[in-house]
């Protein structure tokens, strides 16, 4: 068995053994001396010999305590070296807790020399940026960042150095960052110094905000919406009154000129029957006020403002339905009437793109947060107007379908649009990520609704081909006793 592997398997301390083999050498070198002795002396290898040797030498006396001598020296460097390991055993120690505790932080770790090129990464960095840390130790630290950013970085390192003035130690702030797959998020990032073995190198502490900024978005929206909510609701009130006074007046009006048309035909019955003067008298004065366009017209115009009145109805009720001021209350809800007060609402985002096709089997109510699925058909019903337009191809078509399917309900929303790109297919419900144009999209839209589904314990997902149209569908269960 090798020395090493019998130091660390022997229960007896360090010092003892390497005593222990200091003597044993020890004891050979005094055997050796014998034998040399002997062999001068031209005596025989003998107990006697070597007790005559002993009688004569006193020289052999001295080597004899060779043995008792390097054992003692032995044991005390043994002493020394069991010191030194102990010290270097809690050494390692400490540097292993201290390396599981870094790679097991929340927050990712990201160690860089002076020359901005990347020393150590955690586990919870190679995370937040898509990295395995076999591809980023000794790259420049700039591959994590937006290009314009990048291209500074090791000025911005060099003037630290030269002027010794420290603008963004020790300070929380927020930055862009970039993931392996190119997308920039948003981040958190605190940048400490450390001299470590005459060396100086910076630790960069960064926390992901996409989640962050997601929420954040989601609660100002959601506050907007029931602020909008309230709005509308008072709105409604106030625009249902007179609506209904414009209503009752103009069905009144309509009754009383049917009226009057039936009176005038009586008068034309009598006037057949005067004389030829009078006939002409009033054939002249009804040409004059055009009274055949008025008779023909005012029914119309009657009837189109009537069509008027129930569509600002209509809408008035779509909009107290669809913005249900308390977000938080889970209620009994008929879909149908829901995508139909959606599609009231959404109407001036598709009307000159899109026909719209229904096919709505009857469906039980469905518990729900109103609002949030509200959002969620309002969100896919625009994105598919979007998508239309985005084709370029003319009028298209919208189609929306219900079905109930054991204890769920399925809905399905489909365009003629230009379709989902297979390459962005797993990022569609990212934070953030749009492929529309500045103003047309934040990228929150699909990652609400799949959070919003979520919620419910129902599910979402889409099938799609590039220039044929894109449906989503949407699962929920009839009760939400299981959500939490």
């Amino acid at each position: 068995m090798p020395f090493a592997k019998l130091i660390t398997k022997s229960p007896l301390p360090l010092s003892w053994l390497i005593a222990a083999a200091s003597a044993f050498v020890g004891m050979i070198f005094v055997l050796l001396a014998w034998y040399l002795e002997l062999e001068y002396h031209i005596m025989p290898i003998s107990p006697d010999a070597v007790f005559a040797m002993h009688r004569n030498l006193l020289a052999v006396w001295v080597i004899d305590l060779a043995p008792l001598v390097m054992g003692v020296y032995g044991y005390l460097t043994g002493l020394v070296l069991e010191k030194f390991q102990n010290r270097l055993s809690e050494r390692v120690h400490n540097e292993s807790k201290l390396v599981a505790l870094i790679e097991n932080m929340a927050n990712g770790i990201i160690v860089i020399n002076a020359r901005g090129s990347i020393q150590h990464i955690n586990h919870a960095a190679s995370r937040i940026f898509g990295y395995s840390e076999q591809e980023l130790i000794g790259r420049n630290v700039a591959i994590l960042m937006p290009k314009d950013v990048g291209e500074m970085h090791d000025q911005y390192i060099a003037n630290y150095f030269n002027t010794d003035i420290a603008k963004i130690l020790d300070i929380r702030r927020e930055v862009e960052a970039v993931r392996s797959n190119g997308e920039v998020f948003p981040l958190e990032l605190k940048v400490s110094k450390l001299e470590f073995q005459g060396g100086q190198f910076f630790i960069g502490s960064v926390s992901d905000l996409s989640e962050v900024k997601s929420l954040e978005l989601q609660l100002y929206q959601a506050r907007k919406l029931e602020a909008i909510g309230q709005l509308a609701a008072g709105i409604a009130h106030e625009i249902n009154t007179p609506i209904q006074y414009i209503g009752d007046n103009l069905r009144a009006l309509e009754e009383s000129f049917n009226d009057l048309i039936a009176l005038l035909n009586e008068y034309r019955e009598c006037i057949k029957q005067a004389v030829p003067a009078c006939r002409d008298a009033m054939a002249a004065a009804e040409n004059r006020h055009s009274a055949d366009y008025i008779i023909d017209d005012t029914p119309k115009a009657i009837r189109q403002s009537l069509e008027g009145t129930e569509r600002v109805r209509n809408i008035v009720r779509a909009m107290k339905d669809f913005s249900h001021i308390d977000r938080s209350q889970i209620s009994r809800i008929n879909i149908n009437e829901a995508i139909k007060n959606t599609l009231t609402i959404a109407h001036n985002e598709y009307k000159y793109l899109a026909d719209i096709v229904t096919d709505f089997s009857e469906l039980p109510s469905v518990e729900c947060y109103a609002s949030d699925l509200n959002g969620v058909f309002l969100n896919l019903i625009v994105n598919a107007a979007h998508a239309i337009e985005a084709k370029g191809a003319g009028r298209g078509r919208i189609s929306i379908s219900t079905k109930v399917d054991g204890y769920e309900v399925e809905i399905a929303i489909s365009d003629t649009g230009a379709g989902i790109d297979k390459k962005i297919s797993q990022r569609i419900y990212d934070p953030f990520f749009t492929t529309k144009e500045v103003g047309k999209g934040t990228g929150q839209g699909l990652h609400i609704a799949h959070q919003v589904i979520s919620k419910h314990n129902g599910k979402i997902w889409f099938s799609s081909e590039a220039n044929q149209g894109t449906t989503f569908f949407i699962r929920l269960p009839l009760r939400l006793a299981q959500v939490t």
